[in-house]
């Protein structure tokens, strides 16, 4: 960063002490700075005082002495058959004990060091502190182990991360490319959902595509949501990252329905009957209804008891979770009695804390209400393992991928539960650019780099467990966040921020240590502005990236596919973009004309969007994959996934709106109510519902799959 800023103020050395970019480069290649006044926004928002020269001064001083002042920085990250560097900070005149406790409990002791013996010295605080450099390349196995430095009876412990250099990819892809589908799930329901499409409904569809030959269903994120009341539809939005979302929940999936009186079952049947019509609604997935149905049959199987098997399993998943499961439970009791919180200073999440005496005591009020809560989680997690293992079962080689949201919502479980973990005076979002004059606020608070740093990634890399623990294979959003975000003060805009680098060997170490310990595949959604050398080190890190056909292009000029990365899963669309019939016929350059939001005048947009689909023909037909002269969208359509077929991407990705002639986009950027996003129900080019019970047998489902089938078998 500081290498091509040639400002050399306190304020900019600040900054980039603090790894905050000073400059970034834009659209067009454009050398773009951030002012100082920018600067110190975020700077304020990390709690550091700016307010006058002084101050910087103090505060520069202040974090050039910060490794000096502990005797091991917090976390040390060594890469496996590679050697780190241990900075050891030691008061002259003693002895320091350094002890390495390895993750499976073992202990041995690595050094013995003399403060006479060093490399720097330095006067911190009044005191003469020396500085020694230890090399330390033996290799001992990978995980999550402890560091402890003993001067003088006082111990200190530090966080030391040993990851693999890469993530060794299942033979069964290297051998072979797989297919299989992406699906916005609670779009997809059967006769016997409950309005919303549950993890019944996509063990179904895994299970149903296997036959067809697939490997993977990649899904929707299926973070946590609100509890009761209105149900953000957005699931890119969550309340967790940690935990899952109640509305996936099968009510009758669940053992316990099986013990249900007939009374009870008659009850369920009645709540049932009530949402059931939901299901055949081709227009509008209606959450909330679902849900209020759902949670009074999801009460009364919870009230039915547990046998003495059963409790034993939830009670060993309690302990597990432990105290994450504790906090989340607790902030779904306290949003049932407190309500919504407010999006201001009197919000009940910003007002308390969960270790507070009135949330306690309430806690100890409600304390069944707490652990219906924890036994919703525990029959999620069943279910999607279950989902999982049925997919697997069915012959998929990889199963369930699921979607890694980028952030949380504000005022959501885990912020409450942990605000130390993030940054809760600004939001990540993305700068102004040629598409959004006016930069992005995506409304979520960043995860803090100093509390990653001080608890050894903990917050991270439980998330990254938690998620791998089910599935077999994870999509992480916007994976450019685990290298940089864009932060936004509070109560600013996004033309107010800055970029946050954050330490991405070590993130992207904890992904390829977790998929080792899982075995499973990570793929990083890196389209947009991603830098050459980003996609490089993903790729040298064994990290598949992301790749649309649409997006492959410079200046209306597509790539032959034949030419796309093979450490890729390679798709014609996704939920960012319309069904590629949709967008073959227009539909979002008429919906964004509809809804205000073209920047251009809309002739000029629509023939951009023209020109694109025409040199998108011109090289399918090129290529022999288009042979009609006057072909109709379906015929158009499948000539696309040929082409696609013929990239050599190990993952080749169907949409299931495309198989089914699904003309409408699921989520519309810029738009809040005034488009149903995520809210859009599986329907075919004429607008009927198509439901799970009649999906495989979909005319345009079986030649999709057959053409792809012919192309890789």
């Amino acid at each position: 960063m500081s290498k091509t800023d040639k400002r050399r103020s306190p304020l900019v050395q600040l900054a980039q002490k603090y790894n905050i970019g000073t400059f970034f480069i834009g659209p067009k290649n454009k050398y773009i700075e951030i002012s100082e006044n920018n600067l110190q926004l975020i700077l304020k928002s990390f709690g550091v005082d700016t307010s006058s020269a002084e101050s910087i001064e103090e505060a520069l001083a202040d974090v050039n002495l910060k490794n000096w002042r502990r005797p091991l920085v917090s976390t040390i990250h060594k890469v496996q058959n590679k050697a780190v560097q241990f900075d050891f900070y030691i008061p002259k005149g003693n002895i320091a004990i350094v002890i390495l406790e390895l993750e499976s409990g073992k202990k041995q002791e690595l050094y013995r060091i003399d403060s006479g013996k060093y490399d720097d010295t330095k006067i911190v605080d009044g005191k003469q502190i020396c500085h020694i450099v230890k090399k330390f390349a033996e290799n001992i196995e990978m995980g999550y182990h402890k560091i402890v430095v003993e001067i003088n009876g006082q111990k200190t412990t530090s966080h030391f991360i040993i990851t693999p250099s890469t993530i060794d990819l299942p033979q069964f892809i290297q051998e072979h490319k797989r297919w299989g589908f992406m699906s916005q799930f609670y779009s997809v329901r059967s006769s016997k959902s409950w309005g919303v499409g549950d993890f019944e409904d996509l063990a179904i569809s895994c299970e149903k595509a296997a036959q067809n030959k697939a490997d993977f269903m990649l899904i929707n994120p299926t973070h946590g949501s609100e509890p009761v009341g209105h149900i953000t539809p957005s699931p890119y939005l969550p309340t967790s990252r940690q935990f899952l979302n109640n509305i996936y929940i099968r009510p009758e999936a669940i053992p316990e329905y099986a013990n249900l009186s007939d009374e009870d079952i008659k009850v369920i049947d009645q709540l049932f009957s009530d949402v059931k019509d939901l299901n055949y609604d081709a227009n509008y997935i209606d959450r909330d209804k679902s849900w209020q149905a759902k949670i009074q049959a999801l009460k009364m199987i919870y009230n039915s008891g547990l046998t003495d098997s059963r409790q034993k399993a939830y009670e060993k998943y309690k302990d597990e979770e432990g105290s994450h499961l504790e906090g989340f439970a607790i902030w779904s009791m306290l949003y049932e009695k407190w309500g919504v919180p407010a999006e201001d200073e009197t919000a009940w999440t910003k007002k308390y804390a969960i270790g507070d005496e009135e949330v306690q005591s309430l806690a100890k009020e409600y304390r069944q209400d707490i652990e219906f809560y924890k036994w919703l989680q525990w029959v999620a997690e069943e279910q999607l393992f279950s989902a999982q293992k049925r997919a697997k079962n069915a012959g998929m080689k990889l199963g369930i991928i699921a979607d890694l949201a980028v952030g949380v919502h504000p005022l959501g479980a885990d912020v409450f539960a942990h605000p130390e973990n993030f940054i809760y005076s600004a939001t990540v979002g993305a700068p102004p650019d040629l598409f959004n004059q006016k930069g992005q606020n995506w409304s979520q608070p960043p995860l803090s780099p100093f509390a990653l740093e001080e608890k050894g990634y903990e917050p991270f890399r439980n998330l990254v467990r938690r998620i791998l623990k089910n599935v077999g294979a994870v999509r992480i959003d916007h994976i450019l966040g685990m290298f940089r975000l864009w932060y936004i003060p509070e109560k600013h805009s996004a033309t107010d921020g800055a970029y946050v680098y954050y330490n991405h060997n070590i993130m992207i170490g904890i992904l390829c240590l977790e998929a080792a310990r899982n075995k499973a595949v990570i793929i990083g959604e890196d389209m947009g502005m991603i830098t050459s050398m980003v996609k490089k080190y993903l790729k040298n890190h064994g990290l598949l990236g992301t790749t649309i056909i649409w997006e492959e292009r410079k200046h209306h000029k597509f790539k032959k596919p034949k030419k796309y990365r093979k450490l890729a899963l390679s798709a014609v669309t996704n939920h960012d973009f319309p069904p590629t019939a949709g967008y073959l016929e227009y539909e979002h350059a008429k919906l964004r004309n509809k809804l205000g939001l073209l920047t251009e005048p809309y002739n000029d947009f629509l023939e951009g969007v023209k020109k694109d689909v025409k040199n998108m023909l011109k090289l399918a037909r090129k290529g022999g994959f288009l042979l009609s002269k006057n072909p109709n969208t379906e015929e158009i359509v499948l000539a696309l996934y040929k082409m696609l077929a013929s990239s050599p991407s190990y993952l080749i990705c169907l949409a299931m709106v495309d198989a089914v002639g699904e003309k409408r986009v699921q989520n519309q950027p810029g738009t809040n109510n005034e488009y149903p996003n995520w809210r859009i129900p599986l329907a075919d080019s004429d607008g009927k519902i198509v439901l799970l019970d009649d999906l495989f047998e979909n005319h345009r489902y079986k030649k999709l799959v057959d053409v792809i089938n012919k192309e890789l078998y």
